[in-house]
Parts: structure tokens; sequence; C-alpha cells
């Protein structure tokens, strides 16, 4: 009998402990809303067009159509191009977003025609610069519509969370802004290499934000920029998270209700 009581605390700890890693956590971007695609050349050559391709993303630095005609034919006199440095798309209506809103922004930083190029979906950012080339990535929540976001409720102890961070060479500065009415905040920290599969976590405390109002957070903005040439990076999840110690006491606090049920 006291072993089948064991094996059933065992499970009850394991279940509560589960439930409490996910207790108040607030997804900002789940990564699962991609960008519009955008139709560029890949391949140029005296005028000519050699190729067309579709890129769920934005990208900077390549020649790009005017008017994104739908050109498929090899060989076919290329229209009027133009060349890119920033590329902006704002979108609203997400279903992984805070706010339901989201804009990204891509600014090629280098001074030669190379690209850059950034893109989400499938629950990752990712972000990837070509040869010589160097660019900054915004994403902003709420500069739509305010988002008049309460974390609050996760405690002054609590972090953002960038989370299943990789990085093939060199570093990349991320800075996270957060305004609360007329007071904006910001708070830089450096991203190191980590391989595609050995990812590693990020944060950056709430205590980082001592003039912001938690209750009322407006706009939340995450810059990240290449300080090398051609590196490739991702993420997977941009979150607002309650520390393990808090989530620790929470599932102990499940465990002893568990355990008065069963006296």
């Amino acid at each position: 009998m006291k072993r089948a009581t064991t094996v059933a605390m065992a499970v009850a700890v394991s279940l509560v402990l589960a439930a409490g890693a996910s207790a108040g956590v607030v997804t900002i971007d789940a990564f699962t809303d991609e960008f519009p695609p955008e139709t560029f050349i890949t391949n140029y050559s005296g005028g000519i067009i050699n190729g067309i391709d579709t890129y769920g993303g934005l990208e900077v630095g390549n020649l790009y159509f005017t008017e994104s005609p739908d050109h498929d034919q090899v060989g076919e006199t290329m229209p009027p191009v133009t060349l890119r440095t920033v590329e902006s798309v704002t979108q609203t209506g997400l279903a992984g977003v805070l706010g339901g809103q989201r804009t990204g922004t891509l600014t090629k930083t280098d001074a030669t025609t190379r690209s850059s190029a950034v893109g989400i979906g499938y629950g990752e950012f990712a972000h990837s610069t070509g040869s010589q080339a160097k660019s900054n990535v915004l994403l902003e929540y709420g500069n739509v519509t305010v988002l008049n976001a309460d974390f609050s409720s996760l405690g002054a102890s609590e972090y953002f969370l960038l989370g299943g961070w990789t990085l093939d060479q060199g570093t990349v500065t991320a800075t996270l802004s957060l305004t609360s009415g007329a007071t904006t905040q910001s708070k830089s920290i450096t991203l190191s290499p980590a391989d595609y599969y050995s990812p590693v976590d990020y944060t950056i405390a709430f205590a980082d934000f001592n003039l912001i109002s938690f209750s009322d957070v407006d706009v939340i903005r995450l810059e990240l920029v290449n300080n090398n040439n051609a590196q490739d990076m991702s993420l997977s999840a941009f979150e607002a998270t309650p520390e393990p110690a808090t989530m620790a006491l929470l599932a102990l606090g499940g465990i002893g209700m568990l355990l008065r049920r069963k006296r």
C-alpha cells in the first residue's frame, strides 16, 4: 500500500511540476505567424531574369521587382527594379502574438549590395546575412495599438526569456525596450555562438526595467544587431516567464493540496 502511495505521489509531483513550468508564462511571440512572402530575383545577368523565388520573410540588399509582377519565364526581359536597404511589414490579427500585432523591420547596415534575410514560422525566428553583409532586425509589439499588457501578476523578480538561441559565429547585440505611458527603458545583452543542436536560453530581468509600470506595458521592442558579417541565427521563444523558484513554489503548493486531499 505504501509503495502504491509513493508511486502515485511521484506521478502527482511530475504532473504538478509540469503544470508549474507553464504557469504564468506570457507568450510575446510564438513565431508561428509568418511574414507575408516577397517575390525577388535570385539571379540576374545583363537585364535578363535567370530565376524567380518566393521567400516567406523580409529581404534587403537584392534587386526586387518594383511592382512584383508575376513573371515566371526564365529569360524574359527584367522589369524596372529597386535596391532595398530597409524592408518593413506590419501585421495584425495574429493568433500567436501578444496583442495580435507585429511590425518587423529589417535594415541593411553595410555598404555592399549583399543580402540579408529574416523569416518567421513553424515556431522559429531565423535571420541570415550573406557574405560581407550586416543588418538589424527590429520586432515591435504594440506600436499600432498599445498593448496595455499587465505583467504584474508575474512579480518583480521575473524575467523575459529569449529561448532556444543559436548562432554560428561572432556575436549579436539584443536590445529589449519597454514603453509604459511616456516612459521607455532599454536593456542590452550580448548573444554568443550556440550550436543548432545545443541551443541556449538568455534572460533579461524585470528588475532591469525599474522605471516601467508592469501593470501597463504599452509597447515591447526587440532589436537584434549583427556584430559580424555572414551570420546565421535563430530564436524559438520570446516570453515573459516566472523565475524557476516561483515555478517550484507553485508546484509545491499543488503537492500540498494533493497531500491534504489524500489525508
